[in-house]
């Protein structure tokens, strides 16, 4: 769900609600007027605490789930000595599907926190610490890069990408 965009409508459709309560002649029936404001009021305010609600990694999972519904195969933490050895067998991809993943390569990888609002980084190396995940990079093909940047927005992510297949799409997170 476009957060924005729906607190956008819902408020345009509030204020028209409240511009024909203000133009009703006094002896008219407004009940039902205030009743559409009433109701309006509480669906906005649904939708702002919705989106406040929502942890990175609901987000994250949200934005991923929308991304497979149009065809693209996501995975992430895929391991492999590097990215360039990561096969389409790897990803579980027949030839020219779009695909995205992130890497976790050599036991490496990222993991949320038990609120789902921290990601770190998870190394497999004992004498390396976590630490925090400031963003996700996106390895992709055959066309999943826009869909995916589209549904990583959607969630209200800023997304770092410049059009190209050649560089990552990058999920900066909060």
């Amino acid at each position: 769900m476009n957060y924005d965009a729906a607190a956008r409508e819902s408020a345009t459709f509030l204020r028209k609600i409240e511009n024909l309560i203000n133009e009703a002649p006094m002896g008219a029936n407004r009940a039902g007027l205030l009743q559409a404001q009433e109701d309006a009021e509480a669906h906005l305010q649904g939708i702002l605490d919705r989106r406040v609600a929502a942890s990175p990694r609901q987000r994250l999972h949200r934005a991923l789930t929308a991304a497979r519904r149009q065809g693209v195969k996501v995975r992430q933490n895929v391991g492999g000595c590097c990215r360039g050895c990561i096969s389409h067998a790897d990803l579980g991809i027949e030839e020219g599907q779009p695909y995205a993943f992130t890497f976790g390569g050599q036991g490496s990888g990222y993991r949320w926190d038990d609120h789902g609002e921290v990601a770190t980084y998870r190394s497999a190396q004992v004498w390396e610490r976590d630490r925090t995940v400031k963003s996700l990079y996106f390895n992709h093909g055959g066309g999943a890069a826009p869909i995916l940047a589209a549904a990583l927005r959607e969630e209200g992510f800023e997304v770092e990408w410049d059009g190209s297949e050649f560089q990552t799409v990058t999920a900066v997170l909060p």
